[in-house]
Parts: structure tokens; C-alpha cells; sequence
């Protein structure tokens, strides 16, 4: 129960500070959030390195930027996202393949790298402080990642003081993306009772497997995964992002036309 209240606690947490980034984005320069998201990094890493007690753990899991499961989740995922919106149509789906090859190949990295602490207890570390190593790790790859940020150029929003505010966001697209959204929730939702961190534990306790065994599985799986997203763009390439002979369901749901669209 204290594990899945800590879990429950960090999504929580990284659904609000996502959510809280969006509103305020427009209105902020994109390189300064971004340097305090990774920041944020580092400082998480130092606080589960040295808190203790459940209460104050789930705190931090809460406030800090520990995904528990996986993926393009966090405060910095809009962010970047926004920076691409220069992108030519053509490009845009490769753009998204590469950062999403290179997101899982690193946590794929990530993953393997799990297996150090039971290889620190081996040299005559006590487990604790090993646990403790991988998270100064964190704090340390955070602190990389606030010196890469520095180097960004100042990103300015695209509605300034001195402009009139847009009209209603989404425009025509509003309904098709709530909608959407709606869909992607019921698939997050689902995929919340598996998540790595919980898939991890019950392969502990069902299969007695070691951190080491576990990270190389993941480590695997994720490379695997990875190579989805090259397939996947050249397979839109010849296809498309949504095909004319998809479902009548899905067409009738979420683009109420006849025929299919192709989103760029």
C-alpha cells in the first residue's frame, strides 16, 4: 500500500506541474522554464538521496521529477514539444520518430543502469548508501542537464505583452483533440496498474528476480520499443498518420466526416 501511494503520489504530481507548465508557458521565456524543470531534476535527486520516512518520500515523489512509469511524462515534455512548431509538416513526424528514439533508448540506458547498486553492495557498500549513489546520479545527470539548457537560445512565446490574446485555442481542432484526449486518458488510466515501477516489484516477489536480471529485461524491452519509432515514420511516410480505410467507429467518434484526414 506505501508503494502505490508513493507511485500515486509522484503521476499526481507530474500530471499537476505538466498541467501548471501549460498555463503558464505562454507567458514565461520557454529557456527559463526549461532550466528550472531540469533544475527541479537535481534537486529531486538530492531530496530522495536524503529524506526519510514514507510521509516525506511521497512528498518529494510528488513535487520532485521521478516518473515511476516511464515515457514522455513531466514538465519539460511541453516545453519541447512547443520548440518544434517551426517545424515544415513534411519534417514534423520525423521529427517526433528521432525524439522519441532517442527518449527510449535512454530510458532503456536508464533501465540497465538500475542494476548498479547490487553491484556497489558487491564491492562492500551497505545497500542503503548504494540506493543513495544511484539517486546523487540523478542529481548529478540533472545538474548535465541544467548546463545543456543554459545553452539554449531565450525562447520567447508567441503572444507578447504588447499583442491581443488569440481566440479560442485549438480553433476548429478543439473537439477532435478533447476527444482524443479522452481516449489517451482511458489508455493512461489502464496502463497506471502496470506500471514499470510495479511491474518491477512483482517480478521481485513472484520470480525472486535480482535488480540486475530486472534491469537487463527492461533494458531489452525498451530497445525493442525504441525501434518503433523509425518504423512507425516511415511507415506514415507511405500510409499516413491516419488512414482513409480506417474504422467507421473511429472516424465517426473523433472526425464526424466521411472520409479519414490526414493530420500533419
Amino acid at each position: 500500500m506505501a508503494i502505490g501511494a508513493i507511485l500515486t503520489a509522484a503521476l499526481l504530481g507530474t500530471a499537476a506541474l505538466t498541467l501548471g507548465v501549460g498555463v503558464i508557458a505562454s507567458r514565461h521565456d520557454l529557456r527559463t522554464l526549461t532550466l528550472l524543470g531540469a533544475a527541479l531534476m537535481a534537486a529531486t535527486g538530492l531530496a530522495f538521496a536524503n529524506v526519510g520516512g514514507i510521509a516525506l518520500i511521497a512528498v518529494v515523489a510528488c513535487l520532485g521529477r521521478i516518473n515511476p512509469a516511464t515515457g514522455d511524462l513531466g514538465v519539460l515534455v511541453p516545453l519541447e514539444h512547443h520548440c518544434w512548431r517551426g517545424a515544415a509538416n513534411e519534417e514534423r513526424t520525423r521529427v517526433f520518430a528521432r525524439y522519441g528514439l532517442i527518449g527510449a533508448l535512454s530510458t532503456a540506458a536508464g533501465a540497465l543502469a538500475a542494476a548498479a547498486p547490487e553491484f556497489l553492495v558487491r564491492l562492500g557498500i551497505a545497500p542503503p548508501d548504494a540506493f543513495k549513489i544511484l539517486f546523487y546520479a540523478y542529481a548529478g545527470l540533472g545538474a548535465v542537464c541544467v548546463l545543456l539548457c543554459r545553452r539554449l537560445p531565450h525562447l520567447r512565446p508567441d503572444v507578447g505583452p504588447a499583442q491581443p490574446a488569440p481566440g479560442a485555442p485549438l480553433g476548429p481542432s478543439r473537439g477532435i483533440v478533447y476527444r482524443l484526449a479522452t481516449l489517451f486518458s482511458l489508455d493512461a488510466f489502464a496502463g497506471g496498474f502496470v506500471a514499470q515501477s510495479l511491474l518491477a516489484l512483482w517480478l521481485f516477489e513472484k520470480f525472486h528476480l535480482s535488480i540486475a536480471t530486472a534491469s537487463v529485461l527492461f533494458f531489452w524491452t525498451g530497445i525493442l520499443g525504441a525501434l518503433s519509432y523509425p518504423a512507425a515514420a516511415r511507415l506514415s511516410r507511405h500510409i499516413g498518420l491516419v488512414t482513409p480505410w480506417c474504422s467507421p467507429i473511429f472516424r465517426r467518434v473523433f472526425f464526424s466526416s466521411s472520409r479519414c484526414s490526414r493530420p500533419n
